[in-house]
């Protein structure tokens, strides 16, 4: 038989669940429409920050919504600075070299959270 009890978390998990996936499509339709750059590494940053959140959880006992306050500026800086430096500077030229670039970023990135 269908329970309150299980319904109402599982509807909420699904709601919540489906808002962060919709947030970061939003994102990578904003990169694509406004800069014309497929980036392979969206995936992987935000992986890192989440990291980020579950680091400062764990081992210095912060309260995940007060993580997202000290991550989101740290992930906005450490996003623009690799815009800055490396992502700005291959994307003038053969869409090839932002492909590999925003891929060799997301290989680094994963393989330093392995």
């Amino acid at each position: 038989m269908l329970e309150f009890s299980i319904l109402a978390p599982a509807v909420l998990n699904g709601l919540l669940f489906g808002s962060v996936y919709a947030l970061v499509a939003l994102g990578l339709t904003l990169i694509y429409g406004v800069l014309h750059i497929i980036n392979f590494a969206h995936g992987a940053l935000l992986m890192l920050a989440l990291f980020g959140v579950y680091f400062l959880n764990v081992h210095l006992s912060v309260d995940p919504y007060v993580a997202l306050i000290i991550i989101v500026p740290a992930a906005f800086v450490f996003g623009y600075a690799l815009q800055r430096s490396i992502i700005g500077k291959t994307s003038h030229g053969k869409d090839q070299n932002i492909l590999l670039v925003t891929l060799a970023i997301a290989v680094i990135i994963e393989n330093m959270a392995v």
